[in-house]
């Protein structure tokens, strides 16, 4: 057939009989491969090699219970260790295991494990199973690889299953479906440990990664292999717990059927979720039912099967067409033989095997089909490799009957014999041609724009949004927001600090400062007093903004725009609640296309909505709606990312080409660290990030909520259309990341609301953090409220951000402490703010930590410009860089981080000039 490359397995029992390096080798076994691997590359074959294809050694399974054990894992590493040193020389491409999932559920729910436990017998194989195969790769990594010149990888199940309706039910079954197929393995082996919906169902029937399990796991591939068949119909369905029902949904099966979409959809799942492994396809096809009653000329016609190859040879490409990195396709099988589950009765073959004609192999109309396709096709410049596969445990009688070495459960469970190949070298089936799927073309771009003293970007700006700082809220046409009733609320005043009225001499404090850009926001009562295009626009509020964008651009400092900061206007809220209803995503709209329209040839950089998490939570839990507290933060949430969607998406369709700026998102990205090392305080953690971080950044990159949320919080989370998922997904350029403390989680199941929907609870009440009376970090003299400063917190954010979201190009866009505010201070010690700048200093070193990790980081921006009305607190904290007389005509007077700061960016700007005329140089 003219084929390149053979993917086979080698038997563990024919190396060690007895599955132990103590119990001997067998070099007959030993010497068998050495011959066939030759052999292989004697006819210009390349081996892919898989160490383990369901085959245990009986004796591991009598021992210890094979994979329910984890003494496996060292007898795992003896058995590839030998392979790697005996046929390194000759392999290069190694899979560590085949379908754990398979193996880990049939063998153990099914096959093995009779009268095993159903709930804990699957989870546990699963689990020795991925530390065999990460001890495994992490031995070839270390030992091996450099002078072998070899991969290594895992070969896992891998396709989409679907609802069997729109229900929202049938739905999250679906997801969970998949979680528990694909994502079990995969979350493990891309982030440290498995996905947070299995362990919200599982509980503890899903044994535990040690943190240094994690680390051994994590990254232990440099390939994963695809195998891929069909997709099945889910359907919602409660059931008493066990493997097959652990993750609470009903396979609606039929006749495996041809699902070419499922693997398309499969592939671009690992790409977008899973940082776009290299794959390859290691096993599709088709099988037809074994008649003994037909003629043989009728049973070589299996068009099916070419139609089943085109098709799915169609899937890949679609898939690479999206950035894939598929770099084969391998066949299954190059002759019919024993199939697991169906003894001889499938035939999923390119050749006919004669079971009662010494397994004659006679080649099927798509054999020749294939090597007329492989023959018509070009070698050229080709980055995609079809291969076609038969499993290597059928090589000279592998399995026999009688007194000879060569048992497996495979075997033992099948009660049959394979096929017996005796000195027969069937030629291997693969072929390298360009045109059906294509090549890949890839590329990096990345950088950051030069660094502040080493630490950060080149950008290091303040921030000051309209709420907090304009002031004069019936000035100017500006109509009533929300945020009037709350600083009300709060004793403060409508002036904050009065912007509006002295918006220059803010801007002559950032040209003294040696700003490059400023961070504000605009009020959307300003521009549109009613909320409403239809109330009409107030055009003095729209010259506002233009003169405050031209004085900052006159003197050289670029704006950095938020649409929404808090502030909303008061009409909508009687209206229809506001974000409680989804009349505000129209409405929202059309006041980010105004100011887009008005002000985008002076504004190049948007942020849609701040902090979202914070305004759903506090603003419908406590501050605006006084209504269902189980609810409104989930819907207010909810329409806040639709929000965010719809101006996104039509800033890139109307305005981003002929404006050339770009928009995001900006989200606390707070921390969350377990109180102890145990497991249930180390899950809560993990739940609180996701119920921060995960609520938003998991609709933004993937389309939808978190797992775990949807798993815990249910149907008070709301559901997004299909057409909202693909109008979230990717709605962003960059993220903005405020980022101020970290805290201690403990767990706690609570009476659910929106606080306590996590399933953990502060262990510091509400913003208290200490650990058995210590705080989590420095709280300094002055300081106020619970602004511990914790700069790891902001470099792990930022790592989980790049490791789990893509990567995503990110400013941080608020960070800072503030100190109480203290009138009878003489103004001298009021102005000695050291506290801050130790602060400002060790946390651009973490963003410096977070950079040399690979965050893509474009920016910093201390909060704030100066002291201001501040949420919660009115004007009882101060957290500028400039001292706020608010006695005295809100005068604005440097403190010491003012000073501190300008110095800091001369230096900074110095070095810049410096590495650039170095450079030129």
């Amino acid at each position: 057939m003219g084929l390149t490359a053979y993917r086979m397995s080698i038997s563990w029992s024919r190396l060690l009989p007895k599955g132990t390096l103590s119990g001997g080798k067998n070099d007959d076994g030993i010497e068998f491969y050495h011959k066939f691997f030759q052999e292989l590359l004697d006819n210009g074959i390349e081996p892919h090699v898989t160490l383990f294809h369901s085959d245990l050694p009986t004796a591991l399974q009598t021992k210890y219970r094979g994979f329910l054990n984890k003494l496996i894992v060292d007898d795992f590493k003896d058995f590839a260790e030998l392979c790697f040193k005996e046929y390194g020389s000759k392999v290069r491409y190694w899979t560590t295991i085949n379908e754990p999932q398979i193996f880990g559920s049939n063998g153990y729910h099914v096959g093995l494990e009779k009268e095993g436990d159903l709930v804990n017998d699957p989870w546990d194989a699963a689990h020795n199973m991925i530390l065999c195969h990460a001890t495994a790769a992490k031995l070839y990594k270390e030992k091996y690889q450099a002078k072998q010149g070899g991969e290594i990888g895992i070969s896992v199940v891998a396709k989409r299953d679907l609802p069997h309706s729109d229900s929202p039910q049938d739905k999250d079954a679906a997801d969970r479906a998949n979680v528990f197929t694909l994502d079990w393995f995969m979350e493990p082996l891309v982030y440290g440990d498995y996905p947070f919906v299995m362990r919200a169902l599982v509980k503890d029937n899903l044994p535990y990664f040690t943190h240094k399990e994690k680390e051994l796991v994590k990254g232990s591939f440099d390939f994963i292999s695809v195998n891929h068949r069909t997709s099945r119909f889910i359907k919602d369905s409660p059931l008493t717990p066990n493997y097959v029902y652990d993750h609470k949904s009903k396979y609606q099966h039929g006749i495996e059927s041809a699902y070419p979409t499922g693997l398309t959809d499969a592939l671009i799942h690992l790409k977008e979720k899973y940082q776009n492994p290299k794959i390859y396809i290691t096993e599709n096809g088709v099988p037809e039912p074994r008649d003994d009653s037909i003629t043989l000329e009728k049973a070589l016609q299996d068009d099916h099967r070419i139609n089943t190859i085109r098709g799915h040879l169609q899937a890949v490409r679609e898939a690479m067409k999206r950035g894939v990195d598929t770099r084969g396709y391998f066949l299954w099988a190059l002759m019919d033989c024993m199939e697991k589950g169906s003894d001889y009765q499938a035939r999923h073959g390119l050749y006919f095997t004669d079971y009662e004609g010494d397994f004659k192999r006679i080649p099927k109309k798509s054999a020749n089909w294939f090597s007329d396709f492989l023959a018509n096709k070009k070698t050229k410049n080709t980055y995609i490799i079809r291969r076609v596969i038969t499993r290597a445990t059928h090589p000279n009688s592998l399995i026999r009957t009688g007194s000879d070495h060569y048992y497996s459960h495979r075997q033992q469970s099948a009660g049959a014999i394979r096929c017996q190949f005796g000195k027969k070298i069937v030629s291997p089936l693969t072929k390298v041609v360009d045109g059906v799927v294509g090549g890949v073309v890839g590329g990096v771009v990345g950088g950051v724009t030069g660094a502040v003293d080493g630490a950060t970007t080149g950008l290091v700006p303040v921030s000051q949004p309209a709420d907090q700082t304009e002031g004069s809220g019936t000035e100017g046409g500006r109509g009533p927001s929300t945020w009037d009733m709350f600083i009300k609320d709060q004793n403060g005043n409508g002036q904050a600090t009065d912007s509006y009225n002295k918006y220059k001499e803010d801007v002559k404090c950032l040209k003294e400062m040696g700003m490059d850009a400023y961070r504000m926001s605009i009020s959307w009562s300003r521009l549109l007093p009613t909320g409403k295009l239809s109330g009409g626009i107030n055009q003095e509020g729209i010259d506002f903004y233009n003169k405050i964008f031209k004085e900052l651009l006159d003197n050289g400092i670029v704006p950095y725009v938020t649409l929404f900061h808090f502030d909303l206007p008061t009409a909508l809220q009687k209206e229809y609640k506001g974000f409680l209803s989804k009349n505000i995503v129209d409405d929202f709209k059309a006041f980010a296309d105004l100011c887009f329209e008005k002000f985008g040839d002076k504004v190049k950089h948007w942020t849609t909505i701040n902090e979202p998490q914070v305004f759903a939570s506090f603003g419908y839990r406590v501050g605006l709606s006084g209504g269902d507290a189980v609810n409104d933060p989930w819907d207010a949430a909810h329409n806040i990312i639709l929000c965010h969607a719809a101006a996104a998406k039509l800033y890139k369709q109307k305005y981003q080409a002929k404006q050339g700026g770009e928009i995001g998102m900006t989200i606390v990205g707070s921390w969350h660290i377990p109180i102890s090392d145990s497991l249930l305080d180390k899950e809560a953690a993990d739940r609180v990030n996701a119920f921060l971080v995960g609520w938003f950044m998991e609709p933004l990159v993937y389309g939808d909520y978190p797992f775990v949320m949807r798993a815990l919080v249910r149907d008070h989370l709301p559901h997004f259309t299909d057409e909202e998922k693909e109008m979230i997904k990717g709605s962003y350029d960059f993220i903005g990341v405020n980022y101020y403390t970290s805290r201690y989680v403990k767990d706690s199941p609570l009476t659910p609301d929106y606080v306590y929907d996590s399933q953990a609870k502060y262990h510091h009440g509400v913003l208290t953090v200490d650990k058995d009376g210590v705080p989590i970090g420095p709280l300094h003299p002055g300081a106020s409220g619970d602004f511990y400063a914790y700069p790891k917190g902001l470099t792990a954010v930022l790592i989980h951000l790049k490791d789990r979201y893509q990567n995503p190009k990110m400013y941080i866009t608020e960070n800072g402490t503030p100190e109480v505010r203290d009138d009878t201070l003489p103004l001298e010690k009021a102005l000695q703010d050291d506290h801050r700048i130790e602060v400002l200093t060790t946390h651009l070193s973490a963003l410096k930590e977070a950079m040399k990790s690979g965050v893509d980081m474009n920016g910093y921006f201390v909060w704030a410009l100066m002291d201001c009305i501040e949420m919660g607190v009115a004007y009882q904290a101060r957290f500028g860089l400039y001292f706020t007389d608010y006695e005295n005509n809100w005068k604005r007077i440097p403190k010491k981080s003012a000073n501190w700061f300008t110095e800091f960016l001369e230096k900074n700007k110095k070095n810049k000039n410096k590495n650039k005329n170095k450079n030129m140089n």
